[in-house]
C-alpha cells in the first residue's frame, strides 16, 4: 500500500460548534464521502494497522492516535451523548506540510482566529490578542536578575506604544537609566539596579521646557485670564506654567509657580480654567512646556545600590509630566529618593513601600515632591529608614493641591512628613508616623509643616525626639489664603531627653504677614515620658507676624512642663484666642500649666483672649499671666493640684468662680 496522507494528528483537539469548548469524551466518525457508510482509516501511514471508527476523545476533546488515509471522507463529530455538533464533507488531508510552515513562522499567529466568550464578541487574530501585551522577554531578556537586559527593557519600551508593558513576574538586572515615554505603563516584575553608578536614575520621565511665551502684564491673583504679546501655538486644553523670580518664602528663597490651563484663546487673550492663584510681580514669564503624560508604574519590586557613602540613585525622576501613577511598587536602598516627582501635574503614589534611602545626607525620601506640582496625592504604604518618607518642598516654584493620607513612616532620621515653605493647600491625614530610629539619631519631629494653608488632621505620631507636629509658617502667602487646622490627631511617647514638645505653631511669615484663622482641636497629647517639654505652643518669633482667631477647643493633654504655653515674641499681635473645653495636666510643679506671655515693651501684643470651661491640673498656677497681656477673660474654670495658685496675673474679666483645691 502507498503512502497515506494523516487526516489529524494525535492531539487534535475537536472543539464544540461555537469553537470555545472542547468536547469531552465524544466521538468523530468517519465515513465514505457523502454517504453514511464507514470508512477504514489506519493509525499509521503503512496503513498497517486500522484505527477503531468511531474514535473516543479523551476528557480533554483530544485524539488519542493519529489517523491516516488515502480517502476523501465524511467526518462527524458528536458528544459523549451522542448528539451531533457537526458534520463536514471532502475532508481528505490535514495539511501537515504547508500549514504547520506557515503556524511555526514568525507571523503563524496572525493565521489562527480567536473570539472571546460573550455577546458582542469581535473576531480577530490570536496575534491581535497577544500583542495587547508586550514583554521583554519577547526583545531578548533573559528575566533571571544576573544577565543585562537594560538594552531589550529599553527597546520593549519604545516599541510599546501605549501597550501594557508586563514583566512576567521575572527579574531584569539594569545597569543605565530607562527613559520612559508617554503612555508607558510597565507591571509585574523586579529589577535590580544595583551595580549602576551611585546617581543614576532607574526610570526616567523627562518633559521639556517647550515654547516660553512674554507676558505683557503682570498675572494677580484672581485673574482670569493673561496677556501675551503672541498667541502663537497655544489652544484650548493647553496646559502652560506661569513663574516668576518673586519670593514665595524669604526663609529658603524659593519662587513663586503655578499650572494653568488655557479654556480659550482669544487674539493675545488667555482665557483660563481656573483663576490664577498668585500675584506675579518680577520677571514674570508663562512657558508652554512639552509634556510626557500617562506614566505609570505597577506592581513592580525595585532594589538600588545602597544607602550608605555616596549613594544618591532614584528609583523614578519624573520632571514636566502629567498623569503620573505609580501603584504597589516596592524599593529598597535608593540613596537619594524613590520617588521623586518635579513640576507634575496630577500624580498618586498608591500603596507603595519604599525602605532606606540615604539617611544621613540632606537629600534622602521615599517620596519627593518638588517644583511647583500640582494634585498629588500619596496614600496608603510604608516608608521607612528615609530622612523624610514624604517631603513637599524644593526652592522652586509653589506645590499646590497636595494629600498625604493613610500611610506609614517608620524610623526617618528626621521628620516623617515634611512640607516645605513652598506648598499651600496640603492635606496631611490619617497617617502613622512612628520616629522611632535604632540605625541613625533621630532629631527631628513627627510632621513638620512650613507652608500655608495646611490641615493636619487625625495623624498618630509616636516617639519623636523635638516636636511632635512643628507647624512653623514661613511663607509670604496673604492672610486670605493661610489658614489652619491641626485636629484629632494623637501624639505619644516622646523620645526626646529634653524639649519634646507635643504640638508648636510658630509663625515666622515676617513682619505684618498674617495668619488669620488658627484652629487646635480635638488632640490626645500625652508626652509625660520627656525630661522637659511641652503639650502646645503657640508663638510668634521675632521674625513673625500676627496670628489672629484662634481656636483651642477640646484637647486632652498630659504633659511634663507647661500644656499650653502662648508667646507674643515679637511686636505683633496674637490676638483673639478662645481656650475652652480642654483637659490638662502637667507633671511639673515649678511652670504653669497655661501660660500666656506678652512682648516684654508692649503688653497688648498678647490680647482678647477667653479662657473658660477648661479642666486644669497640677503646676505652680493654673493659669498664669506674664507682661500684663491685655483684654483677658478667664470664665469657669476647675483647676487643682496647683503649688501655689490657681492663677497670677491681672484678668480683666473674670466671669464666675473657678472651682479651686
Amino acid at each position: 500500500m502507498a503512502s497515506l496522507s494523516r487526516l489529524f494528528p494525535a492531539g487534535y483537539v475537536f472543539l464544540s460548534a461555537n469553537g470555545q469548548e472542547p468536547v469531552a469524551s465524544g466521538q468523530v466518525y468517519f465515513y465514505t464521502n457523502n454517504t453514511t457508510n464507514l470508512a477504514t482509516v489506519y493509525t499509521d501511514a503503512a496503513g498497517a494497522t486500522p484505527s477503531s471508527n468511531p474514535i473516543t476523545l479523551g476528557s480533554d476533546g483530544r485524539l488519542p492516535n493519529e489517523v491516516f488515509t488515502d480517502l476523501t471522507l465524511r467526518v462527524k463529530l458528536v458528544s459523549s451523548a451522542a448528539a451531533q455538533i457537526w458534520q463536514k464533507d471532502d475532508v481528505s488531508s490535514f495539511n501537515d506540510g504547508a500549514t504547520l510552515t506557515a503556524l511555526s513562522a514568525s507571523s503563524g499567529s496572525s493565521l489562527i482566529g480567536h473570539i472571546a466568550s460573550g455577546t458582542g464578541a469581535a473576531a480577530r487574530t490570536v496575534q491581535a490578542v497577544l500583542r495587547d501585551f508586550i514583554n521583554p522577554i519577547s526583545f531578548g531578556a533573559v528575566g533571571d536578575g544576573s544577565t543585562d537586559d537594560t538594552t531589550a527593557l529599553t527597546n520593549t519600551i519604545n516599541a510599546a506604544s501605549g501597550k501594557t508593558i508586563d514583566l512576567l513576574g521575572k527579574t531584569y538586572k539594569v545597569t543605565t537609566t530607562l527613559s520612559l515615554l508617554s503612555d508607558t505603563h510597565l507591571r509585574n516584575g523586579k529589577i535590580t539596579f544595583a551595580t549602576a553608578t551611585d546617581s543614576d536614575v532607574l526610570f526616567e520621565a523627562y518633559g521639556s521646557v517647550g515654547t516660553q511665551y512674554t507676558l505683557t502684564a503682570a498675572p494677580t491673583k484672581g485673574a482670569t485670564s493673561v496677556a501675551v504679546s503672541s498667541a502663537t501655538g497655544l489652544a484650548a486644553g493647553d496646559w502652560c506654567f506661569l513663574q516668576s523670580t518673586d519670593n514665595f518664602s524669604s526663609s529658603d528663597s524659593s519662587k513663586k509657580g503655578e499650572w494653568v490651563r488655557v479654556l480659550s484663546v482669544s487674539g493675545l487673550t488667555i482665557n483660563l480654567e481656573q483663576k490664577v492663584r498668585q500675584t506675579y510681580a518680577t520677571s514674570y514669564t508663562m512657558y508652554k512646556p512639552t509634556m510626557l503624560s500617562n506614566i505609570t508604574l505597577e506592581g513592580l519590586t525595585l532594589t538600588g545600590n545602597g544607602y550608605t557613602g555616596s549613594a544618591a540613585q532614584y528609583a523614578l525622576r519624573a520632571y514636566l509630566c502629567r498623569n503620573v501613577n505609580i501603584i504597589r511598587c516596592n524599593t529598597d536602598s535608593f540613596g537619594y529618593a524613590a520617588f521623586s516627582l518635579e513640576t507634575v501635574i496630577n500624580g498618586n503614589v498608591t500603596d507603595c513601600h519604599s525602605t532606606r534611602s540615604n539617611f544621613t545626607t540632606g537629600a534622602a525620601y521615599g517620596v519627593s515632591i518638588t517644583g511647583g506640582c500640582d494634585g498629588i496625592t500619596v496614600k496608603g504604604g510604608r516608608y521607612a529608614y528615609h530622612r523624610h518618607g514624604v517631603t513637599v518642598g524644593g526652592t522652586f516654584f509653589t506645590n499646590f493641591g497636595i494629600t498625604i493620607t493613610g500611610i506609614t513612616t517608620m524610623a526617618c532620621s528626621d521628620a516623617g512628613i515634611d512640607v516645605h515653605p513652598n506648598a499651600m493647600g496640603v492635606s496631611i491625614t490619617g497617617n502613622v508616623v512612628d520616629c522611632y530610629c535604632a540605625d541613625a539619631t533621630e532629631t527631628g519631629d513627627g510632621i513638620t509643616a512650613q507652608g500655608a494653608g495646611i490641615s493636619i488632621v487625625g495623624n498618630h505620631i509616636r516617639g519623636w525626639t523635638r516636636d511632635g507636629i512643628l507647624a512653623q509658617p514661613l511663607s509670604v502667602a496673604p492672610a486670605a489664603d493661610d489658614a489652619w487646622n491641626i485636629s484629632g490627631n494623637i501624639l505619644s511617647n516622646p523620645e526626646g531627653a529634653t524639649g519634646a514638645d507635643g504640638i508648636v505653631f510658630s509663625s515666622e511669615k515676617g513682619t505684618g504677614n498674617a495668619i488669620r484663622a488658627l484652629v487646635i482641636a480635638n488632640n490626645s497629647i500625652e508626652a509625660e515620658s520627656a525630661t522637659t517639654g511641652r503639650g502646645l505652643v503657640i508663638q510668634n518669633t521675632t521674625s513673625g507676624g500676627p496670628i489672629r482667631s484662634i481656636s483651642i477647643v477640646g484637647n486632652a493633654m498630659y504633659v511634663r512642663d507647661q500644656a499650653i504655653a502662648i508667646t507674643a515674641a515679637n511686636l505683633e499681635l496674637i490676638q483673639d484666642v478662645a481656650i475652652t473645653g480642654n483637659t490638662m495636666q502637667i507633671v511639673s510643679s515649678s511652670v504653669p500649666v497655661i501660660s500666656l506671655t506678652s512682648n516684654a515693651d508692649v503688653s497688648k501684643y498678647l490680647s482678647c483672649v477667653t479662657i473658660a470651661g477648661n479642666v486644669i491640673r497640677g503646676g505652680t498656677y493654673g493659669i498664669s499671666l506674664s507682661n500684663a497681656p491685655t483684654d483677658i477673660n478667664r470664665g469657669v474654670n476647675v483647676i487643682q493640684g496647683f503649688a501655689t495658685a490657681a492663677t497670677t496675673g491681672t484678668f480683666d474679666v473674670t466671669d464666675g468662680t473657678d472651682h479651686t483645691t
